[in-house]
Protein backbone atom coordinates (compact mmCIF):
# COMPACT_ATOMS: atom_id res chain seq x y z
CA UNK A 1 0.00 0.00 0.00
CA UNK A 2 1.31 3.33 -0.88
CA UNK A 3 1.89 5.54 2.37
CA UNK A 4 -0.28 8.71 2.13
CA UNK A 5 1.39 12.03 1.17
CA UNK A 6 4.44 10.11 -0.99
CA UNK A 7 3.59 11.46 -4.94
CA UNK A 8 4.29 8.59 -7.17
CA UNK A 9 8.07 9.01 -7.89
CA UNK A 10 8.93 8.98 -4.35
CA UNK A 11 7.05 6.18 -3.50
CA UNK A 12 8.98 4.61 -6.62
CA UNK A 13 12.14 5.60 -5.50
CA UNK A 14 11.58 4.51 -1.41
CA UNK A 15 10.61 1.07 -2.88
CA UNK A 16 13.49 0.79 -5.72
CA UNK A 17 15.96 1.86 -2.42
CA UNK A 18 14.44 -0.03 0.21
CA UNK A 19 15.42 -3.15 -2.23
CA UNK A 20 18.59 -1.93 -2.17
CA UNK A 21 18.33 -1.78 -6.72
CA UNK A 22 20.15 0.82 -8.23
CA UNK A 23 18.58 2.99 -11.12
CA UNK A 24 20.75 1.57 -13.99
CA UNK A 25 20.05 -1.55 -13.36
CA UNK A 26 16.08 -0.55 -13.42
CA UNK A 27 17.31 1.56 -17.08
CA UNK A 28 19.22 -1.92 -18.33
CA UNK A 29 16.48 -4.00 -18.01
CA UNK A 30 13.30 -2.07 -18.17
CA UNK A 31 14.96 -0.77 -21.45
CA UNK A 32 14.03 2.92 -19.79
CA UNK A 33 16.32 6.17 -20.58
CA UNK A 34 18.57 7.24 -16.80
CA UNK A 35 17.26 10.20 -17.78
CA UNK A 36 13.24 9.26 -18.24
CA UNK A 37 13.69 7.17 -14.76
CA UNK A 38 15.30 10.41 -13.19
CA UNK A 39 12.74 12.30 -14.18
CA UNK A 40 9.26 9.56 -13.15
CA UNK A 41 11.61 9.83 -9.63
CA UNK A 42 10.95 13.82 -9.23
CA UNK A 43 7.57 13.74 -10.86
CA UNK A 44 8.96 16.01 -13.60
CA UNK A 45 6.68 14.68 -16.26
CA UNK A 46 6.35 17.45 -18.47
CA UNK A 47 10.50 16.11 -19.24
CA UNK A 48 8.53 12.74 -20.50
CA UNK A 49 7.02 11.89 -23.48
CA UNK A 50 3.30 11.90 -23.73
CA UNK A 51 1.12 10.28 -21.48
CA UNK A 52 0.88 6.58 -23.12
CA UNK A 53 4.49 6.09 -22.58
CA UNK A 54 4.56 7.39 -19.41
CA UNK A 55 1.90 4.90 -18.38
CA UNK A 56 4.28 2.52 -19.93
CA UNK A 57 7.34 3.63 -17.97
CA UNK A 58 5.60 3.30 -15.09
CA UNK A 59 3.45 -0.08 -15.21
CA UNK A 60 7.78 -1.71 -16.41
CA UNK A 61 9.55 -0.18 -13.55
CA UNK A 62 6.23 -1.46 -10.93
CA UNK A 63 6.68 -4.99 -12.34
CA UNK A 64 10.84 -4.70 -12.21
CA UNK A 65 10.77 -3.81 -8.27
CA UNK A 66 7.75 -5.82 -7.66
CA UNK A 67 5.25 -3.48 -6.55
CA UNK A 68 1.25 -4.03 -8.15
CA UNK A 69 1.44 -1.75 -11.45
CA UNK A 70 -2.60 -0.97 -10.94
CA UNK A 71 -1.50 0.68 -7.54
CA UNK A 72 1.34 2.44 -8.89
CA UNK A 73 -0.61 3.90 -12.13
CA UNK A 74 -3.81 4.50 -9.58
CA UNK A 75 -1.85 6.75 -7.70
CA UNK A 76 -0.08 8.56 -10.63
CA UNK A 77 -3.52 8.96 -12.16
CA UNK A 78 -4.82 10.30 -8.68
CA UNK A 79 -1.70 12.98 -8.86
CA UNK A 80 -2.32 14.16 -12.77
CA UNK A 81 -5.78 14.85 -11.84
CA UNK A 82 -4.96 16.69 -8.46
CA UNK A 83 -2.51 19.20 -10.53
CA UNK A 84 -5.26 19.66 -13.60
CA UNK A 85 -8.05 20.02 -10.71
CA UNK A 86 -6.20 22.79 -8.92
CA UNK A 87 -5.00 24.46 -12.17
CA UNK A 88 -8.52 24.74 -13.28
CA UNK A 89 -9.23 25.92 -10.04
CA UNK A 90 -6.71 28.48 -10.40
CA UNK A 91 -7.86 29.68 -14.00
CA UNK A 92 -11.58 30.34 -12.50
CA UNK A 93 -10.13 32.84 -10.03
CA UNK A 94 -10.54 35.65 -11.65
CA UNK A 95 -7.56 38.36 -12.38
CA UNK A 96 -7.19 41.01 -9.54
CA UNK A 97 -8.75 44.68 -10.32
CA UNK A 98 -6.30 47.48 -11.26
CA UNK A 99 -5.35 49.39 -7.77
CA UNK A 100 -7.13 52.46 -7.02
CA UNK A 101 -3.71 53.88 -6.97
CA UNK A 102 -2.82 53.35 -10.97
CA UNK A 103 -6.45 54.19 -11.42
CA UNK A 104 -5.96 57.84 -10.00
CA UNK A 105 -2.27 57.98 -11.73
CA UNK A 106 -3.98 57.45 -14.97
CA UNK A 107 -6.84 59.83 -14.38
CA UNK A 108 -4.04 62.64 -13.80
CA UNK A 109 -2.12 61.70 -16.64
CA UNK A 110 -5.04 61.92 -18.53
CA UNK A 111 -6.08 65.39 -17.69
CA UNK A 112 -2.48 67.16 -17.28
CA UNK A 113 -1.63 65.25 -20.90
CA UNK A 114 -5.25 67.30 -22.11
CA UNK A 115 -4.13 70.53 -20.77
CA UNK A 116 -0.27 70.29 -22.25
CA UNK A 117 -2.51 70.22 -25.90
CA UNK A 118 -1.75 66.09 -26.41
CA UNK A 119 -4.92 63.89 -26.95
CA UNK A 120 -5.31 61.75 -23.72
CA UNK A 121 -5.36 58.45 -25.53
CA UNK A 122 -2.03 58.79 -25.75
CA UNK A 123 -1.75 58.07 -21.63
CA UNK A 124 -0.07 55.38 -19.69
CA UNK A 125 -1.49 51.30 -20.38
CA UNK A 126 -3.65 52.62 -23.17
CA UNK A 127 -3.40 51.02 -26.58
CA UNK A 128 -1.92 53.22 -29.55
CA UNK A 129 -3.88 53.44 -32.58
CA UNK A 130 -2.39 55.26 -35.36
CA UNK A 131 -5.42 58.25 -36.93
CA UNK A 132 -7.72 57.45 -39.34
CA UNK A 133 -7.60 58.71 -42.74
Amino acid sequence: MIEQGLTVGQYLQNQRQEQKISLESVAGVTRISLANLQALEEDAFHLLPPETFIRGFLRSYAKYIHLDPAEVLAVYQRQVDAKRNQARDEELVPPPHPSFLKYIFNLFFDFLSTIAGADPSFSKDKAFLPPKN
